[in-house]
């Protein structure tokens, strides 16, 4: 997908490949698509590059993408999206994805308990279905789900799109007017759902939570538009990624910095929760 978070991503890894005396030979976007992701990985194996950095479109298609590289005898290092069984990859720096919806719920926790006479009932639109997606959703019901003053009202699959969770939201200002809370698992699609209450005049009346801390999502928290979003901050996680690129290339035994050794995952702890009271006006946090 081309969104600010996979943009700013992109840079990232092209502007920090340098410092680690690394070359990219060559960066590919499947937009979304697993079949285009195959082929792209099919293309990538033929230039026979000494590491691939595969971050999957999904876990399904994850399984399939690493048997490939493997199969090519050629190291790959797994960027977030872990595949559903096989861990024949070298290393899968990611995050918990619980740690998204624990800052969340952490908020809402406060919020609820500075506003008792409120009940929230959110909706949650998912961007996939893989389980690890889903802990996004599951980290926020871990820490208020039991709340006898919150509602899980949907959870619905906006498929990451901006155009799907407008549908979704418009949908359900209509069949659910007790809705005061939508969360999304990306910036994206919480950007689409803030549009669609701009125009039903419910934004004032409506909370919205991202995922992902993307330019976009740190203006719209400044405006005051996004209760919160997530930070996932890229560039711990790319400086981690491209210092194991450095040690596999040296032939360096990487186990010992795995942080959960049956996945090989290596959490970069990087996430921090972005709301109207720490970031600042030049998008930094206070």
């Amino acid at each position: 997908m081309a969104d600010d978070f996979t943009e700013n991503m992109r840079r990232l890894y092209e502007g920090m490949a340098g410092g680690y005396g690394l070359d990219i030979v060559s960066i590919s976007n499947a937009s979304g698509d697993a079949s285009t992701q195959i082929a792209n990985v099919e293309a990538l194996i033929a230039i026979n590059p000494d590491i691939i950095i595969l971050r999957a479109v999904d876990a399904e298609v994850g399984d399939t993408l690493v048997e490939m590289i493997v199969d090519a005898g050629i190291p790959i290092i797994v960027d977030e999206t872990k595949p559903i069984s096989n861990r024949s990859y070298n290393a899968n720096v990611a995050g918990n994805q619980y740690v998204h919806g624990h800052l969340i719920g952490a908020y809402l926790d406060t919020y609820l308990k500075e506003n008792p006479d409120v009940t929230l009932n959110m909706l949650y639109i998912n961007g996939g279905t893989s389980d690890n997606i889903r802990r996004r959703m599951n980290g926020i019901l871990d820490i208020v789900g039991s709340s006898p003053r919150f509602n899980l009202i949907g959870d619905e699959l906006g498929a990451w799109s901006a155009s799907t969770a407008q549908e979704i939201t418009e949908a359900y200002l209509t069949s659910s007017p007790e809705m005061n809370l939508i969360a999304c698992a990306n910036d994206e699609m919480a950007l689409g759902v803030i549009e669609t209450l701009k125009s039903a005049g419910k934004l004032d009346d409506i909370m919205v939570f991202g995922v992902d801390g993307s330019e976009s999502g740190q203006k719209a928290v400044k405006a005051g538009e996004l209760a919160g979003t997530t930070l996932n901050d890229v560039t711990i996680a790319v400086n981690i990624i491209y210092d194991l690129c450095q040690r596999l290339a040296a032939g360096e035994d990487i186990s010992g910095l795995y942080t959960n050794p049956e996945d090989r995952e290596i959490d970069p702890k990087a996430y921090i929760l972005l709301t109207p009271a720490n970031i600042d006006a030049d998008g930094t946090l206070s």
